[in-house]
């Protein structure tokens, strides 16, 4: 099975286990806590949607390298592979955003929930907010994204 086939597998599931959480989980349950899940599930989905698509293009022979650092990534699949398949540059938006509150949760020592947000702070009280408003956005947005990569896999 080529690894492009693996990746976009994981992505999937990634996603379903992303937007169950948003539109059955967090509802039923109301615990804010859920939300930094939500987020890491749905960054996990982009990250191996861009990689497969990555590895698809590779595979083809689209691509002269295969991107092995995460900005390399990043930027081969805004300069050529979303050009190509005409996806929304807010993907490549949401993806950030996604790995910077990821990589902000990774050094903060602070996490507390208020008026229903999840708070990362760091010990100078420097925050991120995670809100379930954002998160339901960011799953609106990006289940078009899974879908068209599903159909260019396939």
């Amino acid at each position: 099975m080529e690894k492009y086939f693996i990746s976009m597998k994981e992505a999937n599931m990634r996603f379903k286990n992303a937007d169950h959480m948003v539109y059955v989980t967090f509802p039923l349950i109301n615990d804010p806590k859920i939300l930094i899940v939500i987020a890491e599930n749905l960054y996990y989905a982009l990250l191996n949607a861009i990689d497969a698509l990555l590895n698809f293009e590779y595979y083809h022979k689209r691509l002269d390298y295969l991107p092995e650092n995460l900005n390399d990534k990043l930027r081969t699949f805004r300069e050529v592979v979303a050009k190509t398949y005409r996806f929304s540059r807010d993907i490549a938006v949401i993806f950030e955003d996604l790995h910077k509150l990821i990589e902000f949760r990774q050094k903060r020592p602070i996490e507390f929930i208020r008026k229903s947000n999840y708070i990362i702070a760091d010990n100078v009280y420097s925050t991120r907010m995670i809100s379930f408003q954002k998160i339901k956005e960011y799953v609106v947005t990006v289940k078009p994204f899974m879908q068209k990569v599903d159909k260019v896999i396939g």
